[in-house]
C-alpha cells in the first residue's frame, strides 16, 4: 500500500513543489523532466510506500511537463484516500508498466518542437533516458535533491519530535542492557537488536527501522558495516566488553540514525584512550561554525584531527544527509573526505549526521553518531552551526580526562543537560521513572575546571 502525508506532516503541497520544478524547467529551457529516483518521487507527491525494507518508498516514475503531472505506479497500492490526495494535486495516475509506452508517445508528439529538450536527472536509468534520444537530453542532478535536503518548518518540527521519542527508546534500551548484563543474564547480538526494535516499536508514529541494526560486540564492532547472522549473532555482550549499536527508526514525522559504543562496567585504558579521541573529534565537529554554502568536505578534518595526531584514522565519511520519513542516507550533501556528486553546499534546514569512529581489528570498534540540524548562527547570520537532534547520553566512564580541553567538557555538559531536560521530561510523562533515574546518573555534570571524572558519582 501507499499512504498520503497530510499538511501537518509534509508542510508543502504538491502544487507548490511542482511550481518550483516548472520554474527550473523554464530556466533550463526544457519541456519536461522525468523522475525515477524513488525518494524524489515520494517527496514530490507527498506519499510514502513500503516496497523496499527500511525505506518508505514505492516503485514509481514521475513525469512533469509545463502543464501536466503524471505518476506511474501500481494502481492496486492506491486507496481512495491516496487517490483523492493525488487528484487534489492535479496528478494523473497511470499503471507502472505503461510508463515507457506513454513517454515514447509523448516524445513522438513533441520531438519536432524547436529547441525540444527533456531534463533527465543523472540518476535516471538508461531504459527511460534513451526514449528521448541523446540529442534531446539535458542531464544534470535532480532539482528535487536540494529541495528535499532543505527541510521546511513542518518537516523539521517532525524531525525534532521523532528524535525525542527515538532517543527515549534507545535510552530505555541502554538501561535495559545494563540491568541485564549486570545481573548476569545472557544477552547476545541478536537479542539485543530485537530489543532495540521492541523499544522503538512502542513509540508513537513508529513505522519501521531505518536500516538493519548493527549490533556488534567485541571484535565484531571493529567491522564498521558488520551484519550479524544466525551464527555470529550468538556473540554475547559481557561485563567489561565493548558493544556498539548503530540503529535508527522510520516514523511518520521523521527518520533517525544514532550510534553508541558502551562498556557495561569499566573499559580498559587503551579503549578509553581511543574512545576519547573519537569523542573529541565528534565534539570538534559539532561545535563548528562555518559559512553558508561550503561543501561538507571542508569540515571532515575536524572529526579526524585528534586521531591524526596519534597516527590513527577511520575509513568512512564523517556524516551523511538524513531524509524526512525517507531514506536514512540522503544526498547530495554530507561530511566526507570525498566530495559528494552534485554537492551544492550546506544550507540551513539540512539534517546531517556526525559519526567519527576508530576500529582496531580483532579487538573492538568505536563510533559516536548523532543527527544534527543546520541552523543559522545567532552571532553571524552568514554562518551556520549544528543543533543536536539525537539526545542520547555518551558514556562518561569511558573518557580519559587528560585528552579533553575545557571547551569539550563544556559542550558535553550542555549536551547532557539538554538530554536530561528534554528526554527526561518525556520519560517521566510516559511513566518511565526507573529509566529517568538511570538517565540522571548518565547526565551528571562534569567539573570544567579540574576535569575530574566524577567516577564515584556514576
Amino acid at each position: 500500500m501507499v499512504i498520503a502525508l497530510n499538511e501537518t506532516q509534509h508542510g508543502r503541497p504538491i502544487g507548490v513543489k511542482v511550481r518550483e520544478i516548472r520554474e527550473t524547467l523554464i530556466k533550463k529551457k526544457a519541456d519536461a523532466i522525468i523522475f525515477s529516483a524513488l525518494d524524489d518521487i515520494m517527496w514530490l507527491m507527498n506519499i510514502r510506500g513500503f516496497d523496499i525494507p527500511y525505506n518508505p518508498l514505492a516503485f514509481s516514475i514521475a513525469f512533469v511537463t509545463n502543464s501536466e503531472l503524471h505518476l506511474f505506479i501500481d494502481p492496486t497500492k492506491i486507496d481512495k484516500q491516496v487517490a483523492d490526495h493525488l487528484n487534489l494535486g492535479l496528478v494523473t495516475v497511470h499503471s507502472y508498466d505503461s510508463a515507457n509506452q506513454f513517454l515514447q508517445a509523448w516524445h513522438e508528439k513533441n520531438k519536432s518542437l524547436q529547441g525540444y529538450k527533456v531534463f533527465v536527472p543523472n540518476s535516471t536509468n538508461y531504459s527511460l533516458a534513451s526514449i528521448f534520444g541523446k540529442e534531446n537530453l539535458l542531464v544534470a542532478m535532480s532539482p528535487i535533491q536540494m529541495m528535499k535536503a532543505v527541510k521546511n518548518s513542518v518537516e523539521m518540527a517532525g524531525m525534532r519530535a521523532s528524535h525525542i521519542r527515538d532517543s527515549a527508546a534507545l535510552i530505555e534500551f541502554l538501561h535495559w542492557l545494563e540491568v541485564e548484563v549486570e545481573a548476569g543474564h545472557d544477552v547476545d547480538e541478536i537479542s539485543a537488536a530485537e530489543k532495540v526494535r521492541h523499544f522503538r516499536a512502542q513509540q508513537p508514529g513508529f513505522v519501521d527501522l531505518s536500516f538493519s541494526t548493527i549490533s556488534a560486540s567485541g571484535e565484531h564492532a571493529a567491522l564498521p558495516h558488520y551484519k550479524y547472522d544466525a551464527e555470529t549473532g550468538k556473540a554475547k555482550i559481557v561485563k567489561g566488553g565493548v558493544y556498539l549499536v548503530d540503529s535508527g527508526g522510520q516514523y511518520h514525522d521523521g527518520t533517525t540514525d544514532v550510534t553508541r559504543t558502551v562498556v557495561i562496567g569499566q573499559g580498559d585504558d587503551q579503549f578509553s584512550f581511543h574512545n576519547t579521541l573519537v569523542l573529541r573529534g565528534h565534539i570538534e565537529n559539532a561545535m563548528a561554525k562555518f559559512p553558508k554554502g561550503i561543501q561538507g568536505v571542508r569540515l571532515d578534518t575536524l572529526s579526524r584531527q585528534a586521531l591524526w595526531e596519534q597516527g590513527l584514522d577511520f575509513g568512512h565519511g564523517t556524516g551523511h544527509g538524513v531524509g524526512h520519513f525517507l531514506s536514512v542516507h540522503e544526498g547530495p550533501c554530507g561530511i566526507s573526505y570525498r566530495v559528494s556528486a552534485g554537492d551544492e553546499g550546506l544550507q540551513a534546514g539540512m539534517v546531517l549526521t556526525i559519526e567519527p569512529g576508530y576500529y582496531l581489528p580483532g579487538k573492538y570498534g568505536i563510533r559516536i553518531e548523532n543527527c544534527y540540524e543546520l541552523v543559522e548562527d545567532a552571532e553571524h547570520s552568514a554562518f551556520l552551526r549544528f543543533k543536536e537532534l539525537t539526545l542520547v547520553p555518551i558514556q562518561l566512564t569511558l573518557i580519559k580526562k587528560n585528552l579533553l580541553e575545557k571547551k569539550h567538557v563544556a559542550w558535553l555538559n550542555e549536551y547532557h543537560a539538554t538530554v536530561l531536560r528534554v528526554v527526561g521530561k518525556y520519560l517521566l510523562k510516559t511513566g518511565k521513572e526507573a529509566v529517568y533515574l538511570w538517565l540522571e546518573k548518565q547526565c551528571v555534570q562534569l567539573d570544567e575546571q579540574s576535569y575530574d571524572l566524577w567516577l564515584t558519582c556514576v
